[in-house]
């Protein structure tokens, strides 16, 4: 068997890629690797940007945060769906190491009109 955390990671952007079209999935794991490997070559370039970057790359922008918000919108369904409220608000709002920021995700949520979230009915 191979490192357990590859193993995860595999599992995590498989399910992540059931949100996308069958017909689609390995051409978006062709692009994903190729966009990854243009931000190791990018590492350490300074970064320039002209009136000439805000134009279609906005719309990709919007677009991304959308299948983004899907894919969190899916795994949160599997979560509550797969364990019981106590359980999964524990699994929700624990501290998550590898997140950026604090890796609390009610500190993300915080502001966001039409969310509340008190701590101790979530289990955290």
């Amino acid at each position: 068997m191979s490192d357990p955390n590859i193993e995860a990671w595999a599992v995590v952007l498989r399910d992540a890629l059931y949100c996308a079209d069958q017909e689609t999935r390995e051409a978006i794991l062709s692009r994903a690797h190729e966009l990854i490997a243009a931000d190791r070559r990018q590492r350490g370039k300074i970064m320039e940007m002209n009136a000439d970057d805000l134009g279609p790359g906005v719309l990709f922008r919007t677009e991304a945060m959308k299948l983004k918000a899907s894919v969190i919108a899916s795994f949160m369904r599997s979560i509550r769906n797969n364990h019981s409220p106590r359980e999964a608000g524990r699994i929700l709002f624990a501290h998550h190491a590898r997140a950026e920021g604090s890796g609390y995700i009610a500190d993300y949520l915080d502001g966001v009109p039409g969310v509340s979230i008190d701590q101790r009915k979530a289990g955290t």
